[in-house]
């Protein structure tokens, strides 16, 4: 009998393949890749086969197999690996594909795309979806195999609000498109020229919601007497001389509003879009912080054109900062006019707590920011610098006795919490006993401030 041949040497695989085939290649081939075991002997010739057939083949047969089936395992896996790779350099030069994009920020899906080769122009829209959110891609999608350098658009989120538009559609369309939008939708009737069309919309068409517990209110136009809602935005003198003609008495005011109303009309009294009979209208319009003496002064007799600054009321309204967190300014409830504000309507509606631009009692000026003959005391106000800035004071600059201003009116005092009435003197008047006490309105305004 011939000799066993000597059993071959494991393949270097490590030499050829990369380590992820090389580690997937240890997981699953076993023990293939070590000798075969010899059988037991003196020698390391197999024993002879004693009936001179092939019979003794087998045992040393099966290990080969199973080493040529582990070789091939390996060179399937270092296929895979070079297709692999081989399709990565085809994706870095060549069309590169559209990742998929979902429920994710706008910013995020504009970095993967670019990180990818592509160029990224974003369009906003207004959406339920919070702002920043991605809402998909124009002309495109997931998938999409597109040359390096080729523009996609991603849509992105503005949060809800009123889209262009709004203003002219039909109202049921209106409504349709609006409640997607996530906030209440309330709907008014109003004065105007176009009767069964959307004629104006809160917030205005094309802007956000920032009052999202407030929604979205739309006017859908009827025919009837009083200021039509197309006056709104109007240049201030066309406005004027339209409602002239139409038999109005009309009276220009100034009003502060942002840049893109400045000298149009951004409300009236009577109200704009509101159905009245009433003749003699107040149009107010657009002006900066430059026209603010013209906006919160009041003309003083025979001084020319000197004013003082009591007409605060004029501040009158609803401010909001871009996040959408508002405070609301409103008229004090004080006859015959008010003169004064409350904040968020928590504000006391008496007259002497109510939010002034003067603090009367320590101001000897009378609230004239101009020198004009008179001590300007008002020098040191915001009002008077350049930053269009003005501030508020509560309770007229009046001592605060508790938590209401002290104005000391009648025989009382305050202990420091509330205000005490003096009790009658010796010879039974209350200005005997404040005499007595050496309490006087003056002296307390002093010695509480």
């Amino acid at each position: 009998m011939a000799a066993q041949p000597p059993v071959p040497s494991p393949p270097r695989v490590s030499e050829t393949a990369s380590n992820d085939g090389f580690a997937a290649f240890a997981a699953n081939a076993g023990d293939a890749g070590t000798p075969p075991t010899v059988p037991a002997g003196n020698s390391a010739t197999p024993p002879a086969n004693p009936t001179g057939s092939g019979a003794a083949q087998p045992s040393a047969k099966r290990p080969r197999m199973k080493l040529i089936a582990a070789i091939i395992a390996v060179l399937v896996v270092l296929a895979g690996t070079g297709f692999g790779l081989a399709a990565r350099k085809l994706e870095w030069i060549g069309p590169r594909t559209v990742p998929t994009v979902r429920y994710r920020t706008a910013a995020g899906v504009s970095r993967e795309l670019e990180t990818k080769g592509f160029l990224v122009k974003k369009k906003q829209m207004f959406n339920a979806l919070g702002k920043g959110k991605c809402l998909g891609l124009v002309g495109v999608k997931a998938g999409d195999r597109l040359p390096k350098g080729t523009t996609v658009t991603v849509i992105e989120s503005m949060g809800p609000g009123v889209p262009e538009g709004t203003v002219g559609s039909e109202p049921s369309k209106a409504e349709t498109a609006l409640l997607k939008m996530g906030v209440k939708v309330v709907e008014h009737e109003v004065v105007s020229e176009h009767p069964g069309k959307v004629a104006v919309t809160m917030p205005a068409d094309g802007e956000p919601v920032r009052d999202t517990d407030d929604g979205i209110h739309i006017g859908v136009g009827i025919t009837g007497d009083g200021i039509p809602v197309e006056i709104a935005g109007m240049d201030k003198d066309e406005a004027k001389t339209k409602l002239q003609q139409q038999g109005f008495d009309v009276t220009l005011k100034p009003r502060f509003s942002s840049r893109k109303n400045l000298g149009k009309i951004v409300r009236a009294d009577p109200g704009i879009g509101v159905r009245t009979s009433e003749t003699n209208v107040t149009l107010y319009y657009g002006v900066d912080a430059s026209k603010r003496y013209d906006v919160v002064g009041t003309s003083i007799p025979d001084r020319g054109s000197d004013k003082i600054m009591t007409n605060t009321v004029a501040l009158a309204g609803k401010y909001c900062t871009d996040g959408g967190n508002c405070l609301t300014l409103e008229p004090g409830q004080t006859d015959p006019n008010p003169s004064g504000l409350v904040l968020d309507g928590k504000g006391s509606s008496d007259f002497f707590d109510q939010l002034t631009l003067c603090t009367y009692s320590q101001d000897i000026s009378g609230c004239n920011p101009s020198s004009g003959g008179y001590y300007n005391a008002m020098k040191d106000f915001l009002i008077q610098g350049d930053t269009g800035a003005m501030e508020l004071y509560a309770g007229f600059g009046l001592p605060v006795c508790g938590t209401t201003s002290y104005v000391g009116d009648g025989p009382t005092y305050c202990d420091g919490t509330s205000e005490k009435q003096v009790e009658d003197g010796s010879d039974g008047t209350a200005e005997q006993a404040m005499s007595e006490k050496k309490i006087s309105n003056t002296w307390l305004v002093i010695s509480s401030w």
